[in-house]
Formats: C-alpha cells, sequence, structure tokens
C-alpha cells in the first residue's frame, strides 16, 4: 500500500481456512519474504506462537503462514504442523515473473476481465505474482478503476489490468477494493498470459519498442541471476563439504518467451534471448541436480559426480546470462555521445559503452541488503516536493569510504538524461556520500544506476523505477564491495 501501510490478504474473512497451523519447536523462528534462505526477515515466531498456514512448497521443506496479517514463510524443520499438511494449496513465489510455464502471469496485454474494480480510499502496490515476494511493478493509485482478469485460487490475489498492464494485487477487501461490474466468481484461476515479462513502468504498455523489450530482459537477467547465486552458494558448500543445505528450496525457472511479433520486428534479438534461456535452462539444471543430491543425502548415499555437474551448471548459466547481458549493451540500448548535462554534485567525464565494446568481467560491489530504500529527500528541505533523485555512499570490503568513484544515472523512460557525480562529493550521506537530482517533480520514470571506478563499471546496472510520491522522491543506493579489484 502506499504510504508504508502493511495490509495484506490474510485477514481476517480474506484467506481460506485450511484447518493447519505452524508453532515454533525452537525459542525463535524467522519469518521470510519468500521461502528460501537469504530472503528478507520479516518478523519472528516465538515459542508457543501458534498461526495459521495457508500454503506449502512442492517440496515441503516450507510453509506459508498467516503472520498477523502479513504473508511470511517459515522452514519446516523448525516448527511442528498441527493439522495436515497435505491438502494445502502449492505454491512458491519466484524472484521473476509469475510464471505458470506458458508464460507470464504479468507484463504488457489488452486484454481486458469480465469485472471491473475500483480503489475508493488507497492505493495499492501491483506485483509481478501473487505474493508480496514477487517485485512491485508500480503503485495504483487510489480512484483508479482497473479490470479483473484473474483471482489466485484462495481469493487472496487479483490479477488486474493496470494500464496496459498485467500484475497481481492483494485482494484488501470493501475499504480498499470496490466491485463495479461483476464479481471474483467470475475470474479465472491464476488469470490469463501476458504478452511479454513486465517493465518497472507500465505506460509501456503492450507495444513496447526493441530498448523496452531489452530493458525488460535485462531486468529478467537480474532477477535471475539472483536465484542463480542461491543455488550457487549451496552447490559451494555442498563442494567444501557442508550437508545442512537441504532444509529449504528454490523454484526453477521457466524459458524466456517473447511474443512472435517481437521476433519477427526484432531478429537482432535471437541471440540474446537464446543466451538468456541457456542462463535460464542451466540455473534449473542446477537446482535440478542439487534436489537429486540431496534425495540421495536422505538415503545415506553420496555422488561426486554429481556435485562436479551442479557446479558446472552454475558456470553454464553464469555465462549465459553474461552473454546476453553483454550482447544488450552492444546493440546500444546504454546511449553513447550522449552529452552530460550539468549536475547539482560535481561530475567527472566516465566512458560510455559502445557496441561491441567487451565489458569488465569484475562485478565488484553490490548494492546493501540488494535492495534500493525510497525515503522523503531530506538535503533539500527547502525544496520539499520539488526534487526527485537519488543518494548514498560507496563503501569498501570492511565497510570503509570509497572516495572518488564515479556513479553514472541514465533514464530510460527518458533516454536524453544521462549525470554522473563522484562518491565523497555530498557528505550529508556520509563520508563517501554522492547525489544526483534527476526531475524538479516525482514521476514514475525509469532510471539505470551504475558504478565505475577509473572508467571501468563495477557493478551491474541497477533498474529503479520511482513511485511518484513526494513521500519517496529520494532513492538511496548504497553500494557495498563484494570482493576484491582486480
Amino acid at each position: 500500500l502506499l504510504a508504508g501501510l502493511i495490509l495484506w490478504p490474510l485477514a481476517e474473512g480474506q484467506a481460506q481456512d485450511f484447518g493447519v497451523s505452524v508453532t515454533p519447536n525452537r525459542e525463535e523462528v524467522y519469518v521470510r519474504i519468500a521461502p528460501t534462505l537469504g530472503q528478507e526477515v520479516i518478523g519472528a515466531l516465538h515459542w508457543g506462537e501458534v498461526v495459521p498456514v495457508t500454503g506449502r512448497t512442492g517440496n515441503r521443506q516450507w510453509y506459508r503462514i498467516n503472520f498477523y496479517g502479513q504473508e511470511g514463510w517459515v522452514g519446516a524443520e523448525v516448527v511442528t504442523v498441527i493439522g495436515n499438511p497435505e491438502g494445502l494449496p502449492l505454491g512458491a513465489p519466484a524472484v521473476a515473473p509469475f510464471d505458470l510455464g506458458d508464460g507470464p502471469r504479468a507484463g504488457p496485454s489488452n486484454y481486458h476481465g469480465p469485472a471491473t474494480i475500483r480503489l475508493p480510499e488507497s492505493g495499492i502496490r501491483f506485483r509481478a505474482g501473487p505474493s508480496e515476494a514477487y517485485f512491485m511493478i508500480d503503485n495504483v493509485p487510489r480512484y483508479e478503476v482497473l479490470s479483473a482478469t484473474g483471482r489466485s485460487p484462495d481469493n487472496a490475489w487479483l490479477q488486474v489490468n493496470f494500464r496496459g498492464v498485467l500484475g497481481w494485487i492483494g485482494n484488501l477487501g470493501p475499504t480498499f477494493i470496490e466491485w463495479q461490474v461483476g464479481d471474483i466468481s467470475l475470474l479465472p484461476e491464476w488469470g490469463v498470459v501476458a504478452d511479454g515479462p513486465p517493465v518497472n513502468q507500465p505506460v509501456i504498455g503492450p507495444w513496447a519498442s526493441r530498448d523496452a523489450i531489452m530493458t525488460a530482459m535485462l531486468l529478467h537477467i537480474d532477477l535471475s541471476v539472483e536465484r542463480l547465486n542461491l543455488i550457487s552458494g549451496v552447490w559451494s558448500t555442498i563442494e567444501r563439504g557442508g550437508t545442512r543445505v537441504c532444509s529449504f528450496g528454490i523454484g526453477a525457472p521457466q524459458p524466456y518467451i517473447p511474443r512472435e511479433r517481437d521476433l519477427n520486428a526484432y531478429p537482432e534479438l535471437d541471440p540474446v534471448i537464446a543466451a538468456l534461456n541457456q542462463g535460464l535452462e542451466e540455473t534449473g539444471r542446477a537446482i535440478e541436480l542439487w534436489e537429486e543430491w540431496c534425495d540421495l543425502q536422505a538415503q545415506g548415499m553420496s555422488d561426486p559426480a554429481r556435485v562436479q555437474a551442479g557446479l558446472q551448471a552454475v558456470r553454464n548459466a553464469r555465462a549465459g546470462y553474461d552473454s546476453a547481458r553483454s550482447q544488450i549493451w552492444g546493440l546500444g540500448l546504454v546511449a553513447t555521445a550522449t552529452p552530460i548535462p550539468p549536475a547539482m554534485t560535481p561530475a567527472v567525464p566516465v566512458a560510455t559503452t559502445t557496441a561491441g565494446a567487451s565489458l569488465p568481467d569484475l562485478m565488484a560491489f553490490g548494492l546493501a541488503g540488494n535492495r534500493v530504500i525510497f525515503s522523503g529527500q531530506f538535503a533539500h528541505p527547502e525544496l520539499a516536493c520539488s526534487w526527485q533523485g537519488f543518494g548514498g555512499q560507496v563503501t569498501g570490503l570492511n565497510g570503509e569510504p570509497l572516495v572518488g568513484y564515479t556513479i553514472r544515472v541514465e533514464g530510460v523512460t527518458d533516454s536524453s538524461l544521462v549525470q554522473t557525480t563522484v562518491s565523497g562529493a555530498a557528505t550529508v550521506y556520509g563520508p563517501s556520500g554522492w547525489e544526483i537530482k534527476v526531475a524538479d517533480a516525482p514521476n514514475t520514470f525509469v532510471y539505470r544506476v551504475t558504478l565505475y571506478q577509473n572508467n571501468r563499471r563495477v557493478s551491474d546496472p541497477k533498474l529503479v523505477s520511482f513511485p511518484g510520491d513526494c513521500g519517496r522522491n529520494l532513492a538511496i543506493l548504497n553500494f557495498n564491495q563484494l570482493t576484491p579489484l582486480g
């Protein structure tokens, strides 16, 4: 919900009661946003607490719970189940757009469903799948009228068409959702397939340009690499002799299937799609081999060859993603020879990526907590809402401030915008602070933020879409060093 209000569809009268509960079998159990270790912790269950269960993963290693009105996940080995979990619905959220195998259930589409709803009082977060764990595409503002196109089997989530893009919102009840035409019984379970994957900017619509398609694929790569990093860590632990790596699940990715008209219009994207699908296929193979390894472990058996095959699948997947990303940049998604306009903070030139140029092998920096933090801007109180931009810090392996690194912000929605600054130029954010203004008022445009050192790119590009409100017109990106610079 807008303004940070957390209300989810598991409140009283909304979610189905399956007669199953869980209680911790130890002093404290973490509740996570998705059924994988490493995902954000939203709270903890303590000894003696009992909460209802609303779903489970296919491997029975995680349970979805009603965590006092918010959806969360707990591991099966750290809770005691009360009731029979066999009748629980399956479904584990992923970091990629929701997909049942026949295509994404979020993304551009002209389809309109049999029912119409209106948001009478407040906006709602619009997500790529029916769970809080799916990334947010946008905020749907209050008073918006939406075509309802589908629902989850427990009626807790609705698929809607928001200005030409399919996505999912929580079914939050009559205070937040007003049925104008039809009702929920008319909607098909799991909704309909979109024409392509979503981009964090709904105004792109169903007739996306080549740049918008490549931007969507870049987002798909970034999200898929997160899943690959999880399974890579699992195989690395196994290689070192670790055994406690079978207590959670990682959903396998689905292939990237673009619209036929896009394939016909942009044949130069064929090798990009092939490389992306290589990454997705090999990621799935690494996950499948891990599940087989866990089955053997449960039987007291081992298979060193399977371990090596899993590690090789991880390497193959990473090569596919890297190839797809390099080809996208080579096709000119990043504008070249674009003049750099004056910035609010000192700017230095930075080399642009040109067609055919090779990218650095080492992406040594990532975002703190792997997330962008939105807040109201505080560095320029006199401007209040007449300001939108980015800020943050750059820190080293031991948390030390790193000064002199170049931060580059490019407009995806507005490709003419290219601005740079250096870390240490805006100490209001810290000793290695930086800041870049991109607009005189809040908007929902998409931007790309990248970190450079000595004209070499040392972070993956981060795609950021602003929510479009004054209370969150500052996007904070704190770059942390993850590996030594070669």
